[in-house]
This record gives C-alpha cells, sequence and structure tokens, in this order.
C-alpha cells in the first residue's frame, strides 16, 4: 500500500490509516482530536483538547498521541501540539475533514471553550491569540464584539504588541478607530458603574490607563487623555496621591502632552512625577532616570537646549551610578520590590520596629490592595500606621499617607464614618507640613468632599468645597482644570440642595474657564452644559433646560463626526477630553 503512493499527502494517509488499525479502540478520539488541531490556529495544548473532549481520558490518549509523534504528524512546538509537516495536515484535512461541516463544528467546539474563559482572571495569552481569530473565521460578530470588549484580551494583545491585527478585528466588525475609541470608552464606563461590578477599583484605574495607552499609541490623543486623567482620578481616590503606581500615569499624562504639543502641562506632569519617585526610591532609580530622559524630550521640542542637556545628564549618571551592583539592587521595581521587602521583614527579629519596616508594611498593604486583599491590606497599613506613630509621631506626614490607604479600605467597605474620620486626620496632618494648594491636599479634600455628600454632611463637603476655591489659583492648565473641577462640585452640591441661584455662576464660571482651555466643542464643556440644563429644568425653565441639553449632545454628536473626518480643531491641534470629578451627570431632563 505504501509503495502504492504517488506523494507525501497519500503517504501520510497510509500511515494514518495504518495507526487506526493499531489504536481502533481510539479511533473515534483520534478523529476528533485531529480535527481539532487542524482548525486551530497554531496547535492545541493537551490540557486543551482534554477539555474540549471530556470524554478523552488519559489511558486513550497516550498511546496514539505517542504514535502520532513517532510517525512524524504531530509534534510538540512551545506546549503545543501541531503537525510536523504542511504535508501532514493536508492529509488530516483530506482523511478527516474533508467537509465544511466538519470543520465548523470543531471550530465551535474550540470557540465555545476558549469563550468560556472569558471575565475576570481566566484570560490568558491562549485565549486572546486563538478565540478573536476563530469567532472572525466563524463570522460570529456578536460574540467577537464581546471578545474585544474584554479589557484582559486588549491587556494580551497589547503587551504582545498585536495592534495590527487587534484593529483588524475592529476593522471586520465595522468599526474605525474613532468609533472603536468610543466603544471602548463606553465599556469602561459600564465596568465602572455598572451594577455587578466585580473589578476593585484599583484594577479599573488599570482598565483606564491601559487603553488610554493604546489609544495614545494609535495617535487617538482627545480619547486617550479622557482615559488616562480617569485613572489618575480613580488612583487618587483609592491610593495615596504619593503613590508610585499615582506617578507612574501622571508619567503616560505628561508623554501624551509632549506628544500633543502643550509642554507647560507635560513639564508640570512630569515634575509632579519625579517629585513622588523621589520619595518613594531615592534619587537613584532606572524609574527616575525615565522621568529625566521623558523631561529631555520635552525641552528639546521646546529647544531648549540647556535643560535638555542637563536632563540627560541626570538620566546618564544615574545610570552608570546603577552599574555597580550594589547600586543596582537599589532599583528593584514592583513585586520585585515587594518581594525583597518581604524578605527583610522576615529576617528582622520579632519585636523589632523601624521606620524601614512601617515602609515596608505600607508597600505590602498596596500589593493587597491591588489585589483586591481588603481585609490582609488593612492589618498591613495597620501595622505601618501603629509603628509610624510611636517611632515618628502621629502627627509626620509619612501617618498620612497610612491614613490615606485605611481610609481607601474603608470606602470600598462603605463605612463612611470611619473613612470620614481616617481622611480628616490626614488632611490635618498634610495641612500642617504642606501648602494649601499641594495637589495631595487637593485629592484629599475632593475624596472626603465625596464622603460627607455620601453622609449627607452637605454643610461640611461645601465649606471644603469653598477652601479649596481660595487655595488653587490661577495656574497651568493642569490647574485651571481643577480649579474649572472644583467649581462645577460645588455647582452640583448646591443643585442638589435647590440653591439654584448659587450654583448657576459656578456653572458658569467653570464652563468658562474649560472653554478657555480646551475650546467650544470639548466634553468637559458638554458634560457642564447637561448639569445646567438639569438646574433650569429644576427650576422650571423647560425650554432653556432643552436648549441646553440639545446643544450639549449635539456638541458629542459633532465631536464623534469631527473626529471621524480629521480629528483635529480648527488650528489643527486635537482638543483634550477630562472629565470633570464627581459631576452628576446621570438624571437627564
Amino acid at each position: 500500500q505504501i509503495r502504492q503512493c504517488h506523494d507525501t499527502v497519500q503517504l501520510y494517509v497510509s500511515v494514518l490509516d495504518c495507526i487506526e488499525e493499531q489504536c481502533h479502540h481510539q479511533k473515534l478520539f483520534i478523529t476528533d482530536v485531529l480535527r481539532l488541531i487542524l482548525v486551530s490556529r497554531y496547535g492545541l495544548a493537551e490540557s486543551e483538547i482534554f477539555n474540549i473532549v471530556p470524554k478523552l481520558s488519559w489511558s486513550s490518549w497516550i498511546p496514539a498521541c505517542t504514535m502520532l509523534k513517532q510517525h512524524n504528524v504531530l509534534i510538540e512546538r512551545m506546549g503545543l501540539l501541531t503537525f510536523k509537516h504542511s504535508q501532514a495536515r493536508q492529509a488530516v484535512e483530506l482523511k478527516y475533514c474533508s467537509d465544511a461541516c466538519q470543520q465548523t463544528s470543531s471550530r465551535l467546539m474550540i470557540v465555545n471553550h476558549f469563550f468560556s474563559k472569558l471575565g475576570k482572571g481566566h484570560v490568558t495569552f491562549r485565549v486572546s491569540d486563538e478565540l478573536p481569530w476563530q469567532l472572525k473565521i466563524c463570522k460570529d460578530s456578536e460574540r467577537l464584539l464581546i471578545c474585544m470588549t474584554d479589557f484582559h484580551i486588549l491587556e494580551h494583545m497589547y503587551k504582545q504588541n498585536d495592534l495590527a491585527e487587534l484593529l483588524k478585528y475592529w476593522l471586520f466588525l465595522g468599526y474605525d478607530k474613532p468609533s472603536m475609541a468610543e466603544q471602548y470608552y463606553n465599556s469602561l464606563k459600564s465596568v465602572e458603574y455598572g451594577s455587578e461590578n466585580k473589578y476593585s477599583m484599583t484594577e479599573i484605574a488599570s482598565m483606564y490607563e491601559l487603553v488610554g495607552r493604546f489609544l495614545q499609541d494609535l495617535g487617538i490623543l482627545d480619547k486617550a487623555v479622557t482615559l488616562l486623567q480617569r485613572a489618575l482620578e480613580v488612583k487618587e481616590s483609592t491610593l495615596d496621591p504619593d503613590d508610585p503606581s499615582v506617578a507612574l500615569t501622571l508619567h503616560h499624562l505628561g508623554t501624551l502632552y509632549t506628544q500633543w504639543g502643550k509642554y507647560n502641562a507635560a513639564e508640570s506632569l512630569f515634575k509632579q512625577a519625579l517629585d513622588i519617585n523621589k520619595n518613594v526610591y531615592g534619587s537613584e532609580h532606572l524609574t527616575i532616570a525615565k522621568t529625566w530622559d521623558a523631561l529631555s524630550v520635552l525641552y528639546q521640542a521646546q529647544n531648549r537646549s540647556k535643560d535638555a542637556e542637563s536632563s540627560r545628564k541626570q538620566a546618564g549618571s544615574i545610570r552608570r551610578r546603577l552599574k555597580n551592583p550594589q547600586q543596582a539592587q537599589k532599583s528593584l521595581t514592583g513585586l520585585d520590590e515587594l518581594c525583597k521587602q518581604t524578605q527583610r521583614l522576615a529576617e528582622v527579629p520579632s519585636g523589632v520596629e523601624s521606620v524601614d519596616r512601617a515602609k515596608s508594611f505600607n508597600e505590602l498593604g498596596i500589593l493587597a490592595l491591588i489585589q483586591n486583599k481588603l481585609d490582609v491590606a488593612e492589618a498591613f497599613f495597620k501595622r505601618s500606621l501603629s509603628i509610624r506613630e510611636t517611632l515618628l509621631s502621629p502627627d509626620h506626614i509619612d501617618c498620612a499617607q497610612s491614613l490615606n490607604y485605611l481610609a481607601s479600605i474603608n470606602v470600598e467597605r462603605k463605612r463612611y464614618p470611619d473613612a470620614v474620620a481616617l481622611l480628616e486626620r490626614a488632611l490635618d496632618i498634610r495641612m500642617k507640613h504642606l501648602p494649601a494648594d499641594h495637589r495631595t491636599i487637593i485629592t484629599t479634600s475632593r475624596n472626603l468632599c465625596v464622603v460627607y455628600k455620601k453622609l449627607g454632611k452637605l454643610n461640611k463637603a461645601e465649606t471644603l468645597y469653598k477652601q479649596l476655591l481660595e487655595s488653587q489659583v490661577d495656574g497651568d492648565e493642569t490647574t485651571r482644570h481643577s480649579y474649572a473641577t472644583t467649581l462645577a462640585d460645588l455647582g452640583v452640591l448646591y443643585s442638589e440642595q435647590k440653591h439654584y441661584n448659587e450654583a448657576e455662576p459656578l456653572f458658569e464660571q467653570s464652563l468658562t474657564i474649560y472653554q478657555s482651555i480646551y475650546g467650544l466643542k470639548h466634553q468637559c464643556v458638554g458634560e457642564v452644559m447637561k448639569n445646567m440644563a438639569l438646574l433650569k429644568y429644576d427650576q422650571g425653565e423647560f425650554e432653556s433646560a432643552a436648549q441646553l441639553y440639545r446643544d450639549a449632545m449635539d456638541m458629542k454628536e459633532m465631536n464623534s463626526v469631527y473626529h471621524q473626518l480629521s480629528g483635529c480643531t480648527e488650528d489643527g491641534v486635537r482638543t483634550s477630553v477630562i472629565s470633570p470629578r464627581n459631576v452628576d451627570t446621570d438624571k437627564q431632563p
């Protein structure tokens, strides 16, 4: 029979016939498995095969798999079973899968397996590689859209730099770049504000940051800045304003503004990131060097050659010193640094406390908080606070950091009275050590106002908002944006109390500032106009309310169409989109 074969494909078909004769009890399983491998993208792992074919047992599979490998039909590459040669693939297709219906059936089995993995904690690079590819071939647009809006799929594809492939899937669904960005934005909002939210606020912040960076890479800067700004707001309200994760988002925002040509705002953000990282890591750390590099690029774009050269020298000096192995050990970041701190804690005898030990407990608490292990995080933060109060003083600035983290845990658990007490104490400590317009004081004050509102303490929230307005002086775009946001927040507070005469001028002033920063067609402008529409509606001025609301909606529609056509404003510069914090946009007249 073998001698009668005219080519290699026929020879492989004969080999498969021989394998079936020797493994006649496993014939059905061999057929199913080879069909699955044939229609897969890169092959399948054995664990995946056993999940897709539940009746398959190891006693049936091992002898069959061994023979298929020995006869050069299958081979294992990078943990996946696939065909050793293209002729083996052609033989399997000819013998087992010549019918299109058989291929479709096998594809659906693979799709159902990987689609069940979507969701928190189950998406791996295998899911992101296989599932969207299979759904596109099956022309299953409904499930492909669900797949593409899963942020874990985006995360894996972004890390593997599969951006071109990702865009192809969106084009297959009929989405161009602006409509894709809008879809991601709406999905993020539904995740954050959905009734079945299964993610912690730190995870939501990471999602905003991920999508923001992705859109920045695509040049969709107006949407990217919206998402990165929201990531910053969520991190500042959940973590401590001086957390390294906050510095990372500030750095990303600075890079975006540099790309956008908004150099003053970018410089301010980079310097804030630099201050935070120096406080956490010291002055000689790879993260510090990267920020100096970014500042060098910024200064070069402004033709500030001396400043650019000085920044380059700072970055180079740090990297040269870090070539020393002892110095390099100080450059650990993220999980590596936390593991190192855990090891140090284990080596310290029980009862021996130090400031470094308190810092280590604080960092371990952050890791637990990011993983949504609130009980563990709370225990670490309390231990850190106890050490700092004992060794430093109850009013030391480091205690404010621990208090802020404990407050965020209480907010997450809706224990608002406890959160208020902690935030009030953190704010008092920071006001003793820092100027009134410092970003950590502004952030802590805003967070405290939000909790006051949740407890119905509107008078306290009003007083604090007014103090914020007094402390925020006119400055760069970041400062003016913050001032306008506080005006809008206070306007919402007055509106909720039906103090319409006090609310209206605040909205108008906020609107004027937003328009001066971003132009007339910006999302922030639209959000304030919607709040003004709500105010007019509550006052019974229905025609004015309807007109304001229509203008806000028309602005949103025009922005969408305009970005699809050109992506630029009249002066050729993209507008930024930064949503005001805590502005109630849910009610509609």
